[in-house]
């Protein structure tokens, strides 16, 4: 029998198994593997409709675990390294910066630990240092882990895995792709001053960039009580307007279709850069970009085909995020409005009522 859609089941089953596998005890994680094979074999035995569906679903949720597997044992490697040392010279960049009212806040991402490389490796860091996104930092730190009670899961779905303590700070000569992006975000919003009256600048900043640090915190009070602060996110509804306008301006000039994909594809991956690489700005710049991939270099594109890449390009690099809420309500709206497209396409509905359910999901 022929499977329909096997990458969305696998992509399915590996967003299920790994967030049981982090959720649940060893011993119960083991009973529910099992009560899925006897499920298996009493489905193989009456209605034998989906068996090689489930059996794909179960293949994939062993290697799933696997891998999740293989991914703690390396990070924990990592992390007892860092532990057994009282102090050690850090290299690292600076990936996203933050103010949380009292100090600053930092995304560290680190290169290297005593001149020992060190891949893959993202942690936090309080500082009264004014450090920017992109500066290449060296510094004598010293490492704090998560523990269960800090909700660790909620920091490892966002590749952050520890907090490093520092207090002498120094900003070494560097160039990388995140100064690069800093440096033209920094153009736009001093632009931004000239176009917009002066009242309006910190809002336009916060809504077109993400950007907060200028926003008075009455006003993002105020979109907080309304129920309006994903406003101030850059996420797939800003993904979406930059792919609208340059479809617009791409549709104007006469060159071959690859070609436009191919500057929309730079675009996005642009945009993503100038935003920071947040977690939500790249699960939204992601997707559009293996659509617009799938289009450009595949002869048929399948929506559930694409979504399912995505999820399993993300859990490979990061099996924890499947833990990521953000992650699921964002994956969950783009199903949900595929889901609309093809009921409204299939009962004929108005335009009203498909406008309707399909702004019911994208509101997600």
């Amino acid at each position: 029998m022929k499977i329909k859609r096997p990458l969305f089941i696998v992509a399915l089953s590996m967003l299920v198994a790994i967030y049981m596998a982090n959720s649940m005890s060893g011993s119960m994680l083991l009973i529910c593997l099992a009560l899925f094979v006897l499920f298996i074999a009493v489905h193989k035995l009456t209605q034998d409709r989906y068996t090689h569906h489930l059996a794909l679903f179960l293949l994939t949720a062993l290697v799933a675990v696997g891998w999740l597997a293989v991914y703690k044992y390396n990070l924990n490697n990592k992390i007892e390294y860092l532990k057994s040392k009282e102090t050690f010279d850090l290299t690292g960049v600076v990936t996203k910066s933050e103010n949380v009212g009292y100090t600053n806040r930092y995304d560290i991402k680190i290169l290297a630990v005593d001149d020992t490389k060190i891949n893959g490796f993202k942690a936090q860091l309080y500082s009264d240092e004014q450090l920017k996104p992109g500066d290449s930092i060296k510094s004598s730190a010293k490492f704090k882990s998560f523990t269960p009670k800090s909700n660790y899961l909620s920091f490892y779905s966002d590749s952050i895995f520890g907090r490093i303590e520092s207090k002498n700070i120094e900003v070494v000569p560097g160039s990388n792709i995140t100064a690069f992006f800093f440096q033209i975000r920094t153009k736009l919003i001093g632009n931004s001053r000239k176009i917009f009256d002066y009242k309006a600048v910190p809002v336009a900043v916060a809504m077109g960039l993400g950007d907060k640090t200028i926003l008075d915190p009455s006003i993002v009070n105020a979109f907080s009580f309304t129920g309006l602060s994903h406003a101030l996110v850059v996420s797939g509804l800003h993904v979406g307007f930059i792919v609208a306008v340059f479809n617009a301006l791409l549709y104007l000039i006469p060159v071959n279709k690859k070609l436009k994909n191919i500057v929309l594809l730079i675009a996005v991956f642009s945009f993503m850069g100038i935003i920071g690489f947040t977690p939500s700005i790249i699960r939204a710049g992601v997707l559009v970009i293996a659509l617009t991939v799938g289009k450009t270099f595949i002869l048929e594109t399948d929506n559930y085909t694409t979504l399912a890449i995505v999820i399993i390009l993300t859990l490979f690099f990061n099996p924890f995020s499947a833990h990521s809420g953000s992650l699921l309500l964002s994956y969950a709206a783009y199903f949900g409005v595929i889901q609309a497209v093809e009921i409204a396409t299939k009962e004929s509905l108005n335009k009203l009522l498909t406008i309707f359910l399909l702004s019911s999901f994208a509101v997600i």
